[in-house]
């Protein structure tokens, strides 16, 4: 029953990405060394390995192509993402605001144990990125999941936490992975 729900977790993380256009994510994976390069002199390391680039989902938010990397494995069930953004032609990191507008380091992860779960996606109609978090019971129900929604403010040239949009992604999401949870129980 372990190993069966460990897949279905691992689907539904899958499942959750926003589609990525092959023309997006084949103009990043052609910037794999320079965004190895910016990520390297941003001090974005993986404890005791070298830096493992690759391209998550990519997508055209508010006009900005945009992509979710993945830069590390983080061991037993996840991998590290960051989100970058095209400047130009060039890969930089995305930067992030939460409440009143501070400044704030955003990473992100992907991947599943039995009752735990984190995710992230590129959400192009919202001109979004969502992180997603969830953990469930020993009879798989939900004892917390929490999705935080970032929107383009093209002003600032920022992802901003919109509490707004969270709640209403929250709740349709999580919704969501209960029902497929409890169907797969």
């Amino acid at each position: 029953m372990t190993v069966r729900f460990l897949v279905i977790i691992g689907l539904l993380a899958r499942a959750s990405v926003a589609p990525t256009s092959a023309s997006d994510k084949s103009k990043w994976e052609n910037l794999l060394p320079q965004i190895e390069n910016v990520l390297s002199k941003e001090g974005t390391t993986c404890p005791g390995q070298p830096l493992h680039i690759g391209i998550k989902a990519a997508a055209q938010l508010a006009g900005n192509s945009v992509a979710l990397v993945y830069f590390c494995p983080g061991g037993a069930y996840t991998d590290w993402i960051v989100a970058m953004r095209l400047e130009g032609d060039q890969p930089v990191p995305v930067h992030f605001h939460i409440e009143n507008g501070k400044a704030a380091d955003i990473g992100f992860a992907e991947g599943a144990s039995v009752m735990h779960g984190m995710d992230a996606k590129l959400v192009p109609e919202e001109n979004a990125i969502q992180g997603i978090e969830w953990d469930n019971d020993e009879t798989m129900r939900l004892k917390r999941c929490v999705v935080k929604a970032y929107v383009w403010n093209a002003r600032v040239k920022t992802f901003d936490l919109s509490p707004t949009l969270s709640k209403r992604a929250n709740a349709s999401y999580c919704r969501a992975l209960q029902k497929k949870l409890l169907k797969q129980h």
